[in-house]
């Protein structure tokens, strides 16, 4: 808690300091005032938590300095410690708004007790006016006018973010992603309390998307601003560690702007931003005014391509087959004239854009993801559309997928497979399955599939008089001699003679 003591006595603010200290071990002393136009002063530049305060000091008293403070450190809690117990003095703090008045001299358990009291209306105050600055920053964004309505919130000035959650994954999962962003931000705006006069909220008006902003009230100075800047970019780190490779969390900043009107607007540019941030690297901060720098200078087709690629990421959530088909189609045909337009930086981007909104990364492996160029990318996701669809929905883990290899595996072994086969049935490139299946595994798909081979052959010849070339035949190999060199290989005896010995 920051503290300012007041008291024209160096003595008192020696001996009220090392109480206050002991008290409270959080306790911030931040400035000591000889009156009352010295404690105003301190009261603006500090913004403290709460101000104890004497009442005859030279020159301006102290409830004088409190009348001349308040406006200017709104979120102040102020405490009267007076040697007097004048009626009139009383009347005058209550209409001031002091909050406690308290006799000298104090006990230390009475100062704890005022401690405790003022954490707990501090508390209170700063939840109720957060929760009306929600409630009045929500209005602003969808009905006109609330803004000249707002009382005090409309002197604030507003930085705010919009926040995108790019995803394919299904609707329970997202909210999982926004779930953690929430309580990752909980967490971090009790950090700005520290700054006095700020206040901070978010809500989301999409699924897709949330807005946070902060506004700050009179008396918050440039340092602050810088402050709550850097608090901004440090929470942007904080959402580059929650993006994954099935969510990426891209967040767009506004400048200080003087007024919630200004904020919304810089927000409300959601074309332009739209198709800038899809060639944008997602992995860096951005502004809305750096953003918006060089879209006029874009080519037609490279708006028409960013439009084609939002489509489908709303396609993939509606879910519905046709519609996605038509437009990955639209896309395909879109990239054939953009291509030669585009340059590295941009082609990267919204390749990784494509990337997130569909999980195309769940069928391929990274350099072969890399290596395929935008139109063969877009030619996968169609043919194998409705595979990416129920991904989609289902989000299906790897362990899931290699359940269905392992499924398919028992069900043919017998037949000439191979893992291009398997993979084109789970609509995975050869690759990315060997990889996947080796890394849940701990073997390879041949060494698996042979040993499954190999135990079907042994139980076969333990419960069978069939011939050894029948047995390979039955267990995929059209090859006996070949069959019969693995299952030495594998059981250290041949066939035949295991047939005899049992």
């Amino acid at each position: 808690m920051r503290i300012v003591i007041a008291d024209d006595e160096q003595w008192v603010r020696t001996a009220l300091k090392e109480m206050l200290l002991e008290a409270d071990s959080g306790t911030e002393i931040v400035g000591e005032a000889l009156n009352g136009s010295h404690m105003a002063k301190l009261a603006e530049e500090e913004q403290p938590d709460v101000v104890f305060v004497d009442i005859r000091m030279p020159e301006m008293n102290g409830l004088e300095g409190i009348a001349s403070a308040r406006d200017k450190s709104p979120e102040t809690i102020w405490v009267i410690l007076s040697g007097y117990s004048d009626f009139q003095y009383a009347q005058e703090a209550i209409r001031l708004g002091v909050q406690e008045y308290l006799l000298k001299p104090v006990s230390p358990e009475k100062l704890r007790e005022t401690l405790l009291n003022v954490q707990k209306l501090k508390f209170a105050r700063k939840t109720n006016r957060n929760t009306d600055f929600r409630n009045w920053l929500i209005s602003s964004f969808y009905m006109e006018g609330q803004d000249e309505k707002s009382g005090d919130f409309r002197k604030l000035q507003m930085m705010g973010m919009l926040l995108y959650f790019d995803t394919w994954v299904e609707p329970e999962e997202r909210e999982r992603y926004q779930e953690r962003v929430t309580k990752l931000l909980e967490k971090r705006a009790v950090e700005l309390e520290q700054y006095g006069n700020v206040y901070c909220a978010y809500f989301m008006p999409q699924q897709q998307k949330m807005i946070l902003a902060t506004g700050i009230g009179t008396g918050v100075g440039k340092e602050r601003k810088e402050d709550i800047e850097e608090w901004f970019e440090s929470l942007q780190k904080e959402f580059f560690k929650v993006s994954d490779k099935h969510c990426t969390l891209m967040g767009i900043y506004t400048k200080w702007c003087d007024s919630v009107t200004e904020m919304v607007d810089c927000m409300n540019r959601e074309e332009w931003v739209e198709y800038c941030r899809i060639m944008a690297a997602p992995d860096r901060i951005w502004y809305f005014e750096e953003l918006g720098k060089n879209r006029k200078s874009i080519q037609p087709c490279k708006v028409r391509m960013c439009e084609r690629l939002m489509h489908i990421a709303k396609g993939m959530h509606e879910g519905s087959y046709l519609h996605f088909i038509d437009c990955v189609v639209k896309a395909e045909k879109e990239w054939v004239s953009c291509q030669a337009q585009t340059n590295a930086t941009e082609y990267a981007n919204m390749k990784h854009y494509l990337a997130v909104i569909t999980g195309i990364n769940r069928f391929m492996t990274k350099d072969e993801f890399r290596s395929m160029e935008m139109g063969k990318v877009l030619a996968f996701i169609r043919e194998n559309a409705r595979q990416v669809l129920a991904r989609g929905k289902a989000g299906q883990k790897e362990e899931d997928v290699i359940k269905l290899a392992e499924d398919y595996i028992l069900g043919h072994f017998g037949e000439d497979i191979s893992v291009s086969q398997v993979a084109l049935q789970l609509s995975l490139t050869p690759n990315y399955l060997s990889a996947l299946f080796h890394k849940k595994t701990g073997t390879t798909f041949v060494k698996y599939l042979t040993r499954v081979r190999m135990r079907e052959a042994e139980k076969l010849l333990q419960s069978t008089k069939l011939p050894v070339w029948r047995i390979a035949e039955k267990t995929g190999f059209s090859d006996t001699r070949y069959f019969t060199k693995i299952f030495k290989d594998y059981y250290g005896i041949l066939p035949s003679e295991y047939g005899n010995r049992i």
